[in-house]
């Protein structure tokens, strides 16, 4: 008798069906799970950016992977460009908008005193602008060569501004009394080191010192010990008349600008952004001239631990308008790609990546003669900053959601 079923193939138990199926399918799903993974890395990690050029072809023009987990908000671009509101104030606008504020504020709650400060002035005109409005200015520039043209403003100035200034003729610091190196020819480019060619951003030998430039010696003075001090640092001219041997109230407003010395500065004071000493800070943000004064080999560590300082400790970060310097020859793409959000894609939720967006720029906009770099200015805005119940101007409006009340 022949069996037939003998000549037959087994058929396969359907659990081991089942069992490679799973296998098949798990596979196929890690498999498309760590593509896309790669994809978000890389995404994150590059800018994404777009030449003006050719906006079909990606750019990956990143230097390092390492981020912030600290970010910026751009409400000064998105809400405020619409509305032309820097248009005619141009740089000075933040300054201005919260000097405005400021007066508010004081009169709102009584005339009570309120100090702001310029780190790094070159002129008077904000200072005394400042202690015109019956604020308390404190002003701060180290350049000898400045110090004769600030000193007639301040002398031309009514008795009754004079009376809201105090002066100090030190450098902005990481500590007090310490003397630096200081490059002097009264210009807007007077900074704490050697002699720089700033245009083609080149350090000079002693012997190529710049005939308009003069090199001197000044004194440091951290910005703590004139803010937080039990005994704080006198000022070298002080026309109010008045003692202040236990410190002060806090800062409205703190304003930096030094060339490059911006880390330093900060450095000095950690104390009173700790302790929210200050409500609001102004500093310019120019990454390669940051790096570039402080001899930096890796980019944006320095320029990013100034704005890591201020997060780290609660204070909201704002960025404004990108640009570059007014007198230069600056690629006529690059300007238009720095704020033109339908061009480029600025990494603003990385406090590393958004640092590293003003040297891409300079990759894919090259230029013989332009070697300055990009710079922007920084809002910073402590938890309970204060600002008027009303505020007076559209700047006040746009931060007051932003406050902790």
């Amino acid at each position: 008798m022949v069996v037939i079923a003998s000549s037959r193939k087994k058929k396969p138990d359907c659990s081991v069906k089942k069992i490679l199926l799973t296998i098949i399918t798990a596979t196929i799903f890690l498999v498309a799970c760590t593509c896309f993974a790669f994809y978000e890395i890389q995404s994150e990690s590059s800018s994404g950016l777009i030449t003006a050029s050719d906006t079909s072809k990606s750019i990956n023009l990143r230097s390092s992977t390492i981020t912030s987990s600290y970010k910026l908000i751009d409400d000064l671009i998105t809400k405020c460009k619409s509305r032309g509101l820097f248009k005619k104030r141009r740089n000075d606008g933040l300054w201005e908008f919260l000097i405005e504020e400021a007066v508010a504020y004081r009169k709102e709650n009584g005339n009570i005193e309120i100090n702001v400060m310029e780190v790094g002035m070159h002129s008077a005109s904000q200072c005394i602008q400042a202690a015109t409005l019956d604020l308390q200015s404190f002003c701060v520039e180290p350049s000898p060569n400045s110090l004769e043209r600030i000193m007639k403003s301040f002398e031309k100035a009514s008795p009754l501004t004079r009376r809201n200034i105090r002066f100090y003729q030190m450098a902005a610091g990481s500590s007090s009394g310490v003397d630096l190196e200081f490059s002097s020819s009264g210009g807007t480019g007077d900074h704490v080191g050697g002699a720089i060619d700033v245009w083609k951003m080149e350090k000079l030998p002693n012997a190529e010192q710049p005939k308009h430039e003069q090199k001197v010696t000044v004194k440091s003075v951290a910005i703590d010990d004139i803010i937080i001090a039990d005994n704080p640092i006198e000022p070298t001219e002080d026309y109010t008349g008045k003692v202040n041997n236990n410190g002060m109230n806090k800062m409205f407003l703190v304003k930096v600008d030094t060339q490059g010395f911006e880390p330093s500065v900060f450095s000095g004071l950690k104390k009173s952004i700790a302790n929210h000493m200050i409500d609001y800070v102004i500093t310019e943000y120019w990454p390669k001239g940051i790096d570039f004064m402080n001899d930096m080999t890796e980019k944006c560590v320095k320029p990013v631990e100034i704005l890591e300082l201020l997060a780290s400790n609660g204070y909201k970060l704002f960025a404004n308008f990108n640009v570059a310097h007014p007198s230069s020859d600056v690629p006529k793409e690059a300007k238009h790609y720095l704020n033109d959000g339908r061009i480029n894609k600025i990494p603003y939720h990385d406090l590393k990546l958004h640092c590293m967006f003003y040297y891409d720029v300079e990759r894919m906009f090259p230029s013989d003669t332009y070697k300055m770099g990009y710079w922007t200015d920084i809002l910073a805005v402590a938890p309970h900053a204060r600002l008027p119940n009303v505020p007076v101007s559209e700047l006040g409006n746009l931060l007051k959601p932003h406050l902790i009340q």
